[in-house]
């Protein structure tokens, strides 16, 4: 799963893109409706499903970045946007890997529930079945699940 989320080259919903960029859906879906990024839906619907790529992302990113410029002006220093399209980057990697450990152990988490499952359900076959061969009272105490 990792690799196939890092070397997709298309993002496929409101989530992807907005975790992609390290922001809210709610925010990237007002930045496209209001700041104009690249967006596409396929067979032009206005509403509904949405794609976009991660290089046109990229490059949306850095011409409003550049539209800042002359805010800082008069600033004694102008910022790196180098350097912070680069931390940018560098955050949306560390964020995916973190989504990725997440799902490793939830996956993980999953398994084991699986394993008490079957676990519990041999057990209740080999009370049972000594139930049957008289090695056990019919009556033992047993916790309730819920």
């Amino acid at each position: 799963m990792e690799a196939d989320s890092r070397n997709r080259r298309v993002l496929g919903s409101w989530k992807e893109i907005a975790t992609y960029l390290g922001k809210g859906v709610r925010t990237v879906q007002r930045w496209e409706n209001d700041l104009g990024m690249p967006v596409r839906r396929p067979n032009g619907a206005a509403k509904g499903v949405v794609y976009a790529s991660p290089e046109e992302l990229d490059r949306w990113l850095e011409k409003q970045w550049a539209k800042r410029i002359p805010l800082f002006k008069g600033a004694a220093r102008q910022p790196d946007f180098d350097s912070a399209v680069k931390t940018s980057q560098d955050l949306r990697r560390a964020n995916q890997k973190l989504v990725d450990d997440l799902q490793r152990n939830l996956q993980s988490l999953r398994d084991q529930c699986e394993a008490l499952v079957e676990a519990c359900a041999a057990a209740r076959n080999t009370r049972r079945m000594l139930a049957r061969a008289g090695r056990v009272s019919s009556f033992v105490a047993r916790p309730k699940l819920k």
